[in-house]
């Protein structure tokens, strides 16, 4: 708080967060999500299989980290279609630090909160692609014609 951050994050290892294609960056759609007195945006989460892959593609042969990432095929439908704000929704946050002072692990206690709906930005959730059940990541590729959500970023 003290060290004048604009926003700060809460999410795992094993989570990113995916935007609108419109955005270039997270620091613009932060930047547009806090308007009108946001102290605080919270996410949904859309778990994603750690077994299940689109095909590989040569781009991938060549990336370092986690290439397969883009690759992972979602669960049919987000952790909580809607918003279900609170730790039933499993939502993570970014707020301003200058603004709030207790936080609960999946959202702030107070403040003027905006709850995201997941159809247009939400968390992807690599559950388990961070311990020891990550061994046979992408073992099983499914047709390239699968549904994937349409956000991507």
């Amino acid at each position: 708080r003290h060290l004048g951050t604009k926003w700060v994050m809460f999410q795992d290892f094993d989570e990113v967060l995916t935007i609108p294609s419109t955005f270039l960056t997270p620091h613009d759609y932060f930047r547009q999500s806090f308007t009108n007195g946001t102290t605080a945006v919270t996410f949904g989460n859309w778990y994603f299989y750690l077994y299940k892959c689109l095909p590989k593609t040569s781009v991938e042969d060549s990336e370092k980290g986690w290439p397969w990432i883009p690759r992972m095929v979602p669960y049919s439908s987000p952790y909580c279609s809607y918003l279900c704000p609170g730790a039933n929704g499993r939502r993570k946050y970014v707020l301003k630090p200058s603004r709030h002072d207790k936080l609960h692990i999946h959202g702030p206690k107070d403040g003027n909160i905006r709850h995201v709906n997941v159809s247009s930005t939400y968390m992807r959730h690599f559950r388990g692609a961070t311990d020891s059940r990550s061994g046979g990541i992408c073992s099983q590729t499914v047709a390239s014609n699968t549904t994937m959500p349409s956000v991507h970023r």
